[in-house]
């Protein structure tokens, strides 16, 4: 009577008087000789081929949740597994992806964030917002004085002298409305242009109104200009001046008020023109009244040494419009 034959590693047989030895499916080994059943492969490990006497574990990025396994599963994108013998992936953190099969996570780029773990992409940071930091679960809002305005900003601009923002996460910066002005970047809000000054918006510094114009109050847009009868002789004048008695200023903008001429004058306050002296009556240069009668031939024709030829000159001028109309000395002067 012959003998029995051990049945080999990696093979089986599980009935007595039995002839022939059964090799392992894949999934299961047998590590001893003379063995009755296969064991199944744990978790972590697999074998792909039959009569295998021992299970090979899953390399790192892959993974065998169950018994029996054949084959190791490559890890899904957004998980990672950096052990041998694994029975599941771990998710990824916030800020880091991964894709399949993958060992290690890898750090969301500059301008990107991942908010939740097992990502397996990382999100374009939103204009108004940054990220300069690498692996960031979220994006930082720009401050209130700057902006950002494409995705996946790694800083934010300061807005622009004569601009603002006054709130955070910002994608465009505001011009100054008219009257004020913003004379740095990086601005939260603009400053009013005091009275004296104004401002056409957007503008990093207010303009002075020049001679001849005036802002009354604060945020003015521009500068009016004086009306006739008023001047203005500075920079940054607040207010128009009436011009003064014997003086007039017939335009507008202007910065010095006109000397009534000779032979005319102002009797108020904030003229806008000269009037002729009555008939018969002269007025000095700049004159707010009338004074005097043209009817000296003597002094007018004869040119009185004792009086000077200045005064001679004016009273003239002043008279200019009379003639005589008697042939006596004494006689009367009236209209050309």
């Amino acid at each position: 009577m012959s003998s029995c034959i051990e049945c080999t590693v990696g093979k089986y047989t599980e009935t007595p008087g039995a002839t022939i030895c059964q090799r392992c499916y894949p999934g299961r080994v047998a590590e001893s000789t003379n063995t009755s059943a296969c064991s199944e492969c744990g978790p972590g490990w697999y074998s792909d081929t039959a009569a295998r006497s021992i299970c090979q574990s899953c390399e790192a990025g892959k993974f065998a949740s169950r018994t029996g396994s054949t084959a190791c599963l490559r890890c899904p994108a957004g998980n990672y597994s950096d052990q041998q013998g694994s029975s599941s992936c771990t998710p990824c953190p916030a800020g880091k992806l991964s894709r399949t099969g993958r060992v290690l996570c890898t750090n969301c780029s500059q301008g990107h964030h991942a908010p939740a773990e097992g990502s397996d992409m990382c999100a374009l940071c939103p204009a108004g917002t940054l990220q300069s930091s690498p692996g960031s679960a979220s994006c930082t809002d720009c401050n209130p004085g700057s902006f950002s305005p494409h995705l996946a900003a790694t800083t934010c601009l300061h807005c622009p002298a004569g601009t603002f923002t006054s709130h955070p996460k910002q994608t465009f910066c505001l011009p100054c409305p008219n009257g004020t002005f913003a004379p740095s970047s990086n601005s939260t809000h603009c400053r009013i242009c005091p009275s004296g000054f104004s401002s056409q918006g957007q503008q990093s510094s207010c303009a002075s109104c020049a001679p001849g114009s005036h802002s009354a109050a604060n945020a003015s847009a521009t500068c009016l200009r004086c009306s006739p009868g008023k001047y203005s002789p500075t920079w940054r004048s607040t207010s128009c001046t009436a011009c003064p008695k014997g003086r007039a200023s017939p335009g507008v903008g202007v910065s010095t008020c006109q000397h009534c001429a000779a032979g005319k004058f102002a009797a108020e306050t904030g003229a806008s023109s000269c009037a002729d002296c009555p008939l018969l009556r002269w007025s000095w240069h700049g004159a707010h009244n009338c004074s005097g009668w043209c009817n000296d031939t003597a002094l007018i024709h004869n040119r009185n040494p004792y009086w000077s030829e200045q005064f001679f000159h004016y009273w003239n001028r002043a008279c200019r419009t009379m003639v005589p109309v008697s042939t006596d000395p004494t006689g009367s002067w009236g209209p050309a």
